[in-house]
């Protein structure tokens, strides 16, 4: 970041100028930026001219902002059969990160981004969401995220360790329990954090344990910032009654193609319109018009040229709202993402655990596997479906159940190789068959 930091202050006084701007000003802005992507990727990306051309579509036909809706759509599964086909013929391979984020059926997408570039775009993006609560860079925060520590240091009984470069205690939510919650916020407390940026299962999570054990709200924390999951109102009251703060909502894509957060005027996500181009499609393929309409999130990402996202189907849907909000922006905004809903296992003792990052445990692994499922139906214990395309050998199974152990302390696990896993109506994997009744109390 160090190395990004004058990109990212450019960035930032950028969006920070145009944070006001009018509706036609922020149109003009994104139909330049759109205009020059898809002329971009018709000459230099090979697989855009020929699946656009498949389908009739030429930068000939985009002359207008809602021309947008003329180029097909871009798929996971699309990313994931053609990545390497996606790359610019000017892209080069030393400047470029692969990602990895989870497809329909929970398996990995590969893809490839300039960090040069989406690193000081998205911390400037991030700062100028969080301003909305009065965010000091560098002030001492606590992650309650996805992270794997070390086992000589779990072992040690020590759940957390410093990030020096954030100012950050990262803290494992993997064991997080009612016999370790006292020591966590013992640790917490110690290191004075002004924020926490988790997951809301993680950090409901503390809070039920907290409330519990009866322990007191942390006296430093100004807020929450939660991410990656839908945040409920339950959640928002849960956080309010037990650490005394509020909940600041931001949603985002690994591939890096929007994002957006609530202002302090409402709970309603406000989309950057100088980071990415967000349209909401319903189920007949139109664009969502009417208030608390609901439809799926397509993303067109600026600024990627090496590997765009045009018109991405992100899988994710929310909630239309049409209202001005008193903040004064004029973002393209939702009351409510729908299709990332939490969801949780349940340990021996009763205690609710994070399901996020479940997928992380076949990332690395061959392309053997289709799809994925859990199965809970007792306390403690899991059944993990997995649709394979050829039997995994021994070492594989052994890799799977590794990762595991990882993230689900305590828990034993029964690998099952499944001909099929059920979809659902459309066409997607439940990851999670939760047949255990959870209270949120």
């Amino acid at each position: 970041m160090l190395r990004y930091m004058h990109r990212a202050i450019a960035n930032y006084l950028f969006y920070r100028r145009g944070e006001f701007s009018s509706e036609e000003e922020i149109k003009r802005y994104q139909f330049a930026k759109l205009k020059q992507l898809v002329q971009y990727s018709w000459e230099h990306i090979p697989f855009y001219r020929s699946y656009w051309s498949e389908s009739g579509f030429s930068p000939d036909n985009f002359k207008g902002l809602e021309d947008v809706r003329r180029i097909p759509y871009l798929t996971k599964d699309i990313v994931r059969e053609h990545s390497e086909q996606m790359l610019s013929t000017f892209a080069r391979p030393n400047r470029l990160k692969v990602y990895k984020t989870g497809g329909t059926s929970g398996m990995p997408l590969h893809f490839y981004l300039d960090q040069r570039i989406v690193i000081p775009r998205e911390a400037a993006a991030l700062y100028n969401l969080f301003r909305s609560f009065n965010y000091k860079p560098y002030a001492p925060c606590v992650f309650l995220e996805g992270a794997i520590l070390e086992e000589a240091r779990i072992n040690k009984g020590i759940f957390w360790k410093r990030n020096l470069l954030r100012n950050g205690l990262v803290m494992s939510s993997f064991h997080l329990n009612v016999d370790t919650v006292v020591a966590y916020v013992n640790r917490i407390k110690k290191f004075h954090p002004r924020y926490i940026f988790g997951y809301p299962s993680s950090t409901t999570i503390l809070c039920r344990l907290m409330k519990q054990k009866g322990l007191a709200p942390i006296g430093s924390l100004k807020y929450v910032v939660c991410s990656s999951e839908n945040v409920y109102q339950w959640q928002r009251d849960l956080v309010e009654e037990v650490l005394g703060v509020k909940i600041f909502s931001q949603y985002g894509l690994s591939e890096k193609c929007v994002i957006a957060g609530n202002c302090d005027h409402s709970s309603n996500l406000h989309f950057s319109p100088y980071y990415g181009y967000v349209e909401l499609i319903n189920s007949e393929g139109k664009v969502c018009t009417e208030e608390g309409e609901e439809g799926e999130i397509v993303a067109t990402g600026f600024d990627h040229e090496d590997f765009a996202f045009i018109r991405y189907k992100t899988s994710d849907r929310a909630e239309l709202t049409n209202q001005e909000c008193d903040c004064g922006r004029k973002h393209f905004s939702v009351k409510r993402i729908i299709g990332r809903e939490q969801d949780f296992v349940v340990n021996l003792n009763g205690d609710l655990n994070p399901f996020t990052c479940s997928d992380e445990i076949f990332w690395t692994l061959p392309n053997k596997i289709i799809a994925y499922q859990y199965v809970q139906n007792e306390k403690g214990k899991l059944e993990l479906k997995i649709e394979v395309k050829e039997t995994l050998r021994g070492e594989e199974i052994r890799i799977i159940q590794k990762r595991f152990q990882e993230r689900f302390i305590g828990f034993t696990v029964k690998l099952v190789e499944v001909d099929q896993i059920p979809r659902t109506k459309s066409g997607k994997f439940k990851y999670l068959q939760q047949n255990l009744k959870l209270t949120h109390n």
